[in-house]
């Protein structure tokens, strides 16, 4: 059974590497899962601290701003991080692109010599 929940899993971030690099629409049920996956977060965070901390209350808005500024500072260092990489490796795929295309037109002009020469 974790084997299908895998490839479920796999699936859902498949839909969205489509949308982000083709522009392919998002399944409407793809955004229902990830704003479920966001809301369970939450859920199944407050559960746990309620867990090792008794005196723990959901309705304390200091933790929940300190959660909350955790949370944006950490998703925005990974959104960067994650923009720079993607960056970075879309400028290297573009120079190995080029440069393949130079190896390919040279190549095509060696042939294209040599068959006049026969």
């Amino acid at each position: 059974m974790r084997e299908l929940a895998g490839f479920y899993e796999r699936t859902k971030l498949d839909n969205l590497l489509r949308y982000l690099l083709w522009g392919e629409e998002l399944e409407e049920s793809a955004i229902e899962d990830f704003e479920k996956e966001i809301e369970n977060s939450f859920e199944m965070l407050y559960d746990q601290l309620e867990e090792i901390v008794p005196a723990f209350r959901r309705e304390d808005d200091r933790i929940n701003d300190a959660l909350t500024n955790f949370t944006e500072t950490q998703s925005g260092g990974y959104f960067k991080l994650g923009a720079l990489v993607g960056f970075r490796l879309y400028r290297d795929l573009e120079a190995a692109y080029a440069h393949e295309i130079q190896r390919a037109k040279a190549c095509h002009a060696e042939l294209k010599m040599q068959w006049r020469k026969n």
